[in-house]
């Protein structure tokens, strides 16, 4: 009987695994991973005090290709969707992963409020 149990498996195992099914890596796809935090190890959000810094300063943001890098440079923006920033001015510019590139860190500068 046990016999008769592991040939059914065998069976049902070699069955399941027939050579049509191939997956291929889709090499036009790409997207970008951005974080804060540092290289190593990612923070979900920031806290940033004015009190210990001068008028102007920037808070440094990574990103990483998921993909193959590209011949071309990569524009890309980002924007703020949440948050206090009534009083904070902050630029964010065009950025661009440069070409052959898969990481790279970049600035989000920020001006500190008038009053603090």
């Amino acid at each position: 009987m046990k016999k008769n149990k592991w040939i059914a498996c065998a069976w049902i195992i070699a069955c399941s695994c027939s050579g049509s099914d191939k997956f291929y890596y889709d090499f036009s796809s790409s997207a970008l991973n951005i974080w804060l935090g540092r290289e190593t190890v990612i923070s979900d959000s920031i806290v940033y005090n004015f009190a210990y810094q001068k008028d102007f300063d920037s808070i440094v943001f990574y990103v990483r290709l998921t993909g193959i890098p590209a011949d071309v440079d990569r524009a890309f923006g980002i924007e703020a969707v949440e948050g206090d920033f009534e009083r904070l001015y902050y630029e964010m510019p065009e950025y661009v992963l440069p070409a052959g590139a898969y990481q790279a860190s970049f600035p989000i500068y920020i001006t500190k409020p008038k009053g603090y």
